[in-house]
């Protein structure tokens, strides 16, 4: 049973405005539960109830990490598809040179990614940002707590 090509390559766009929307709906998450667990550390830490601060700060950094895993997860699988409509917009142009729109949408995330620097604000910036900042707070929060204790 032969599918058609055209079929093919509206399936493909559509998956990877998927994987993209996906991509953008879990860094939201990451914001939004970075946001409403460093402000209950910080209201713990307020309250002096460090060791539920503590735990708190764990969880945070733990579930942040998923979400930078999902993250990560559903960017390369929208990589992986992107690299499928390349060859697959190659193989059907007359023109080797430009071809498909989905080959200028790669040249320019190209031309933004060569920088270590920006690839690294864009791909992980929020999980590395709430990840660095439950990790403060954790050990910030474990002087207070150990000099509670002492």
């Amino acid at each position: 049973m032969a599918i058609e090509e055209s079929k093919i390559y509206e399936e493909s766009c559509t998956a990877f405005r998927h994987y993209s929307t996906a991509v953008m709906n879990v860094r939201m998450l990451v914001f939004a539960q970075g946001f409403v667990v460093l402000t209950g550390v910080g209201y713990l830490i307020n309250s002096k109830e460090y060791l539920e601060a503590l735990f708190s700060s764990i969880f945070g950094m733990g579930f942040t990490s998923i979400l930078g895993m999902i993250q990560w997860s559903y960017y390369n699988h929208a990589n992986n598809i992107l690299k499928f409509l390349l060859s697959f917009e190659l193989k059907v142009s007359s023109n080797q040179e430009d071809y498909g729109p989905w080959n200028v949408y790669a040249k320019e995330k190209n031309k933004r990614y060569e920088s270590a620097f920006f690839k690294t604000l864009i791909v992980y910036g929020p999980y590395l940002l709430f990840l660095i900042a439950f990790f403060i707070l954790f050990i910030w929060t474990f002087i207070l707590y150990i000099s509670k204790i002492s």
